[in-house]
């Protein structure tokens, strides 16, 4: 989402909301930042737009294995921040590891999510618009 306030919004503001499969979230959330403007307690937010707490965990984990990539760790390293005994495995053990696996995977999470697809959390749980029928 993006926010643009323009010379003397202050006096006469307007907001616009692209009619797209996305404008039901984005009408969710600008409603939920009016609120807040106006000084109105929000609450939490809905359990469709809630990820869960193993899933807040996984994308935690995949940005921080991110992280220790891009700042010159090896896959081996990146598991042994949470299973130490990773540095002892012999070379074949690791090859078949589910700790490389697993880190694999939150590897290629992250970089989907440092690739744009992080836009995607701000739909979790939402389904699309159902379809409509063609005018005329």
């Amino acid at each position: 989402m993006r926010l643009w306030i323009a010379t003397g919004a202050d006096k006469r503001a307007a907001v616009v909301i692209p009619l797209d499969e996305a404008c039901w979230i984005r009408l969710h959330h600008l409603r939920r930042l009016l609120e807040r403007l106006y000084g109105r307690v929000v609450g939490p937010l809905p359990n469709t737009f809630r990820p869960t707490r193993y899933r807040i965990t996984r994308l935690a984990c995949a940005l921080q294995a991110l992280t220790a990539k891009r700042a010159g760790a090896n896959v081996r390293d990146i598991a042994a921040l949470t299973d130490a005994g990773v540095r002892t495995l012999s070379g074949s053990i690791w090859k078949d590891a589910h700790q490389r696996a697993r880190v694999e995977r939150l590897l290629t999470l992250a970089e989907h999510l440092a690739g744009g697809e992080y836009l995607a959390l701000l739909q979790y749980g939402h389904r699309p618009l159902p379809r409509s029928a063609p005018v005329g």
